[in-house]
């Protein structure tokens, strides 16, 4: 069932979001507009490497009206990292999104283009 989303909430978490991998990219985007929208990044030792110099860990919701008329949400991980480009990207890049399905890049890119800030960022 495909289901029409009227509002996205989220938040950027304290460790790295397992269990996904490689689903797409953003459009390019700076770090910086990253970090304005996100907040500061995640910060997992375990994740960070020589392949990935930064990343954002990120879980949410997606709210729907469903079959009853009731508002009902999915459940969405996603990650937002750099990979193999030798340092944190500064300009414009298209950014990795990891998850476990397109929802991963649908969920991302809303909060992109519609400039969504976290309800908390856990590594303020």
């Amino acid at each position: 069932m495909f289901n029409e989303y009227n509002k996205t909430s989220y938040e950027v978490e304290s460790d790295f979001v397992t269990g996904g991998c490689l689903q797409g990219y953003t459009d390019a985007i700076s770090f910086y507009d990253l970090v304005e929208l996100f907040g500061k990044p995640t910060e997992d030792t375990a994740f960070i490497d020589e392949k990935v110099n930064v990343s954002w860990s990120i879980t949410g919701k997606r709210y729907y009206i469903d079959e009853y008329g009731d508002e009902d949400w999915d459940y969405v991980k996603a990650t937002v990292y750099n990979w193999k480009t030798g340092g944190v990207p500064h300009g414009n890049y298209e950014w990795h999104i990891g998850g476990t399905g397109w929802d991963s890049i649908e969920f991302i890119e809303t909060i992109i283009k519609e400039k969504l800030k976290p309800e908390y960022n856990w590594n303020d």
